[in-house]
């Protein structure tokens, strides 16, 4: 049993969607990782620090992780 045409459509548009959020976001943190030389599990930490309230020691961490390398 298939679905209707209209909800066929309205699935299509909804998982390109998705897709296209999801590829938007990894090409932004490949982007970031590799403009400041970092890799992606440093910029996940600091996200992920940042997220938790700890902004502003994670700016200093993420400025020596940059001035190192």
């Amino acid at each position: 049993m298939s679905l209707p045409l209209q909800v066929q459509s309205r699935l299509y548009h909804f998982k390109s969607h998705i897709l296209g959020l999801v590829a938007a976001h990894v090409f932004s943190v490949v982007i970031v990782s590799r403009l400041f030389g970092i890799s992606r599990n440093t910029f996940y930490k600091y996200c992920h620090q940042a997220e938790q309230g700890r902004l502003a020691g994670s700016v200093a961490n993420f400025a020596q992780e940059v001035m190192k390398g």
